[in-house]
């Protein structure tokens, strides 16, 4: 039996032949003493002949249906009249659908002869999957013989669904259905209105469009979430389920390139990326303008001449089946390539406390131009970086930040330094950028570019004295205690005690550091603020207030 998805017969009498293929799909020709054995339901066939190895038959088709029919090659007839079977049979089995014959109403229609032309309209309502044919003649006419018109009545078959497998959320693309069919002819496009079609999830959703071909069927699907599912299943109306082959499509966010503004001196160089995981797919870059700009596959933008141009990124996918390459998303960035006027050092803030570190970075007049707009310019910038006063700031070895973010730079080409506080007092940062060839236009004027911010450092706040700093105070009950901090003379400082409990014994006088202890013992929580020039430093301590035994 050669095998097919399913075979379709009616309720008449049908010849049925097995054949046998090698692994190569050649024929192997079946001699008479090769043995198969084979099976027919009784309550769908009626064996009227067989032949001697079962490679013959004649069935009348009884009832319709759905059944199955198998068959096994199991041995083979020595010269001896021994029986040889073979360890493992061949076998196959063919599902079958049984329809009864069509039959039409009337038999015999009749339409009166008109001496003009004559057009009559007859309507087939397919009731089961058959082929027929209708014969029609003019009776008033010489008989030339009947015009037969050939009718397929076909059911679903299986769904084939042809798409890019790649989508973003809230995007569409053009999917195209289409069934071959069990018949050399695919089912019309225009029958698809008849069937329940729909996706296999949530994830993505079809709309029908309007009929562009005489068989396939083009659909819009569109993407609500990320994850993946198959696309296509469909019911008939006799309510059979019908999937297309699992074919995957990936959704994923949408496709945004970062940062959405590229702004570069010449000669420098920027990476544009994607800010959201991609699917499998090759982004290709490009640039409007060649001439002042090139970008290589990665996204990396190198600086030419001072304009402005717009970076291009695009997604294409290469279907596996076809080889054709499709853009499913694109997405663009502004370029603008200037020249630096001036430099400024950005610094965090310019108060701060001892023995504490701050990073500085030399940044453009314009709010794009950061460090990485020009850090890597080639011909390269020179940084020159200095303290007014060593004792109060210290700059930190490149090597040390170095080593923080694995990356070596040499010290003259350090767009970014870390600040030591040393010791109370005040201090300036200075940088000077040099631009060491002046033919490269990547200054506006002067090769030499200068920035000085002045840095203010107070010691760190501490209570009793650096020697004797602590963070836990112990009273005896009925006892008082006069506090100090370093910051005495140099700043405002104020002292509190936190209530936090119902029966406490501490108390504080007038915000002086003055502490008196009562007869109840306890735990209180004082607060030490010290503040000038509107920067203020706060430590919170621990008191508690015991009975002490004296010996």
């Amino acid at each position: 039996m050669r095998p097919r998805d399913r075979w379709i017969l009616e309720v008449k009498e049908y010849v049925i032949t097995v054949e046998v293929y090698d692994t190569d799909s050649t024929k192997v020709y079946l001699s008479d003493n090769l043995r198969t054995t084979h099976h027919f339901s009784k309550e769908y066939f009626e064996e009227i002949l067989s032949s001697h190895n079962g490679s013959y038959h004649i069935l009348q088709v009884l009832k319709d249906g759905i059944t199955g029919i198998k068959t096994e090659l199991v041995s083979v007839l020595l010269q001896d009249g021994s029986e040889a079977c073979f360890p493992i049979p061949v076998s196959h089995e063919q599902e079958v659908k049984i329809y009864l014959p069509i039959k039409l109403s009337p038999s015999f229609l009749a339409f009166p002869h008109h001496q003009e032309v004559l057009y009559q309209k007859l309507q087939v309502i397919p009731l089961q999957p058959r082929f027929l044919s209708l014969e029609i003649c003019d009776l008033c006419l010489g008989f030339l013989g009947p015009v037969t018109a050939y009718l397929c009545v076909s059911d679903l078959h299986e769904l084939e669904v042809d798409l890019t497998d790649k989508l973003e959320i809230g995007k569409s693309l053009v999917v195209t259905i289409q069934d071959p069919g069990f018949q050399p002819l695919p089912l019309r496009s225009k029958y698809f209105k008849y069937m329940k079609l729909q996706t296999a999830c949530l994830l993505v959703t079809l709309v029908q469009m309007e009929e562009v071909g005489e068989y396939p069927e083009l659909y819009v699907l569109r993407a609500f979430a990320v994850g993946q599912t198959t696309v296509a299943t469909a019911w008939d109306k006799m309510g059979r389920r019908f999937t297309s082959a699992s074919q995957k499509v990936e959704v994923f966010p949408p496709f945004k390139l970062i940062p959405k503004k590229v702004t570069l001196i010449p000669h420098s160089m920027m990476q544009v990326m994607s800010e959201e995981p991609q699917p499998q797919s090759v982004i290709q870059f490009s640039v409007t303008n060649c001439s002042i700009a090139e970008v290589n596959r990665l996204g990396q933008v190198m600086a030419g001449t001072v304009e402005t141009a717009v970076i291009q990124g695009a997604i294409q996918v290469v279907s596996e089946d076809t080889g054709k390459v499709t853009v499913f998303s694109q997405e663009q960035v502004e370029l603008e390539l200037i020249q630096l006027k001036a430099v400024i050092i950005h610094v965090p803030a310019t108060k701060l406390i001892t023995a504490t570190e701050m990073p500085v970075f030399v940044v453009g007049l314009n709010s794009m131009l950061t460090p990485f707009c020009f850090g890597n310019a080639n011909p390269e910038l020179m940084f020159q970086w200095s303290v007014s006063k060593g004792d109060v700031l210290d700059l930190l070895d490149s090597c040390a930040i170095s080593l923080q973010v694995s990356v070596q730079l040499p010290s003259k080409n350090n767009v970014a330094v870390d600040l030591y506080r040393k010791a109370a007092g005040r201090s300036s940062v200075k940088v000077m950028v040099q631009c060491l060839n002046t033919s490269a236009g990547q200054s506006e004027g002067n090769t030499e570019l200068l920035d000085e911010v002045q840095i203010l450092v107070f010691d760190k706040l501490l209570l009793f004295s650096p020697v004797f700093s602590t963070e836990q105070i112990l009273m005896s009950t009925n006892s008082q205690l006069t506090l100090y901090t370093n910051r005495e003379g140099a700043a405002s400082v104020s002292f509190q005690v936190l209530q936090c409990y119902l029966n406490y014994s501490v108390h504080e006088e007038h915000e002086r550091g003055l502490l008196r202890a009562g007869a109840i013992t306890g735990i209180e929580v004082l607060e030490v603020t010290s503040e000038v020039f509107r920067v203020g430093q706060t430590i919170v301590v621990e008191q508690s207030a015991e009975r002490m035994l004296l010996i």
